[in-house]
């Protein structure tokens, strides 16, 4: 019963991740939690890193058709349904990269 109250006092996020080919797609649903404070840009990107597994260089929320910047200190607004983000492809791939370590083919 307790993780049912839970689920109905979170709100749910459409994230759309646009790749560097500007294709803009759906990858799920985040789970924000209801409460008096308004979630920051900073914790949203958390929440994409811990359930989404990437790191976010770029934030934009979607509102009435238009995308703005989310900065990391500005709160998300009630109206906001939709986030887009950018993945930092700057950040090197951690798995495949442990993959060879100890291995003849690195150097």
């Amino acid at each position: 019963a307790a993780a049912a109250a839970a689920a109905a006092s979170q709100r749910k996020l459409c994230v759309k991740r646009r790749y560097p080919s500007k294709v803009l797609r759906k990858v799920g649903q985040l789970p924000v939690p209801d409460g008096d404070e308004a979630p920051t840009g900073a914790a949203l990107r958390e929440l994409v890193r811990e359930l989404l597994s990437f790191t976010v260089s770029s934030l934009r929320v979607e509102v009435q058709g238009e995308e703005m910047d989310l900065g990391n200190d500005q709160p998300l607004e009630d109206a906001v349904e939709t986030i887009i983000v950018e993945k930092d492809e700057t950040e090197p791939p951690a798995r495949e990269a442990s993959a060879f370590s100890g291995s003849i083919f690195r150097s």
